[in-house]
């Protein structure tokens, strides 16, 4: 749900960034945040697929 909530708000942010600082700074603000959440899923990946793994067993 907080993951829904997030992406929600990005169009929210994205235009408040846009007005305040252009629209090459919201753009390079988004970027910014859509590459951390790719890393931050790479480098979890191993701990989500060993949590998967327990749900399966049970």
């Amino acid at each position: 749900m907080t993951m829904q909530g997030v992406g929600a708000a990005s169009p929210t942010l994205g235009g408040w960034l846009a007005h305040a600082f252009g629209y090459r700074i919201a753009f390079l603000a988004l970027d910014a945040i859509a590459a951390l959440a790719v890393a931050l899923s790479a480098g979890c990946r191993g701990m989500l697929q060993a949590a998967a793994e327990v749900q399966v067993m049970q």
